[in-house]
């Protein structure tokens, strides 16, 4: 029986603004595996019919949002040092992605259960948000309809919604990324603006939305 291979994983963290956060999750792919291609960095592949790079993201990012914290992994046969990857890594990426760090995997993605958004909203929309935020956080449930395996459903996403502050430019909210208690920004938009119906005020969109960090199951701690 023949030995499997050894392989060494790595993270790289990167952030993504401009006009790449157009480049949807599965494109996002792509360009990684052009990325490395052009950087001279042979990653491992998956076996059988249709080998693949095998990358893999930690959350995959909505369309149209920006992010400081990206993570995603990759393997290699051969070791090479971090600084090494990165500097390879930096020198042919495009416009909107910047690699902050290469670094050796000692972690598992599955410890991450919150992500960190930030919301900005046109001045016209802030006079209304502490209202909205205050009824947001008072509810002891919060129900909307989420699809699901078996059709859309009412759920109460309550316990996805790690916390709801406002900021100077809108509202920062820690929502859970687990994979039983996922909540995306668009989702966690549509229960805002029911809290905002409620209140009797018209429904508001934000002007951007940015993801800041990964977070560990305490909330606080930084991936």
């Amino acid at each position: 029986m023949s030995q499997p291979k050894v392989t060494f994983k790595y993270y790289l963290r990167f952030k993504k603004h401009g006009t790449a956060v157009w480049i949807s999750h599965l494109d996002m792919v792509r360009t990684f595996s052009r990325i490395f291609m052009r950087a001279g960095i042979s990653i491992v592949f998956s076996e059988g019919f249709n080998p693949h790079p095998k990358i893999v993201f930690a959350v995959p990012l909505p369309l149209g949002a920006s992010s400081d914290c990206e993570l995603l992994e990759f393997r290699l046969e051969e070791e090479r040092s971090p600084s090494y990857l990165q500097q390879r890594l930096i020198a042919v990426c495009p416009a909107g992605i910047e690699i902050v760090s290469v670094e050796y995997a000692e972690r598992k993605f599955t410890d991450i259960q919150f992500a960190s958004y930030d919301f900005a909203f046109d001045p016209t929309v802030t006079d209304h948000l502490g209202a909205v935020v205050r009824e947001f956080n008072s509810l002891d449930e919060i129900l909307v309809m989420k699809k699901t395996k078996s059709g859309d459903k009412e759920k109460d996403i309550k316990p996805s919604v790690g916390s709801v502050e406002l900021t100077d430019f809108g509202i920062r909210a820690v929502l859970s990324v687990n994979s039983e208690q996922f909540l995306g920004p668009e989702l966690f938009m549509t229960a805002l603006n029911k809290t905002a119906d409620k209140l009797g005020l018209a429904p508001f969109a934000p002007a951007s939305v940015r993801r800041t960090a990964m977070l560990l199951k305490d909330k606080k701690t930084v991936f």
